[in-house]
C-alpha cells in the first residue's frame, strides 16, 4: 500500500458510512434544487454499494434514507417504488 493508505476495516466502513449520511443530510439541509438532488444520488449509490444479504440493517437504513431523500425531492412515486422491497424485509433485517 502507498503512504498514508490502510486498509479499512469494520470501523473505518462505520466511519465512512457515518461520513457518507452526514454529507447527504448537509446538501439536503441546503435546500437548493441541485443540492437535493446530489443528495438523492449520493444516498442511492450508498443504498447501492451495500450488500444487502450480508448487511441487511444497514442496507435497510441506507433504503429509508434514499427513499426519504427523494420524496422530499418531489419524487413520491419513486420514493415509493425504492421502498416497497425494503418494507417487505423490515421485520428480517432486525431480526
Amino acid at each position: 500500500m502507498g503512504q498514508g493508505t490502510q486498509a479499512i476495516d469494520g470501523i473505518g466502513y462505520t466511519t465512512a458510512e457515518f461520513k457518507v449520511d452526514a454529507q447527504i443530510r448537509l446538501l439536503l439541509f441546503n435546500g437548493y434544487s441541485s443540492t437535493i438532488g446530489a443528495a438523492c444520488d449520493r444516498a442511492g449509490a450508498r443504498r447501492d454499494h451495500l450488500d444487502q444479504r450480508k448487511r441487511p440493517r444497514a442496507y435497510l437504513q441506507a433504503t429509508l434514507q434514499y427513499a426519504l431523500r427523494l420524496a422530499i425531492a418531489g419524487n413520491s412515486d419513486e420514493a415509493q417504488r425504492v421502498l416497497g422491497p425494503g418494507a417487505e424485509n423490515l421485520c428480517g433485517a432486525w431480526a
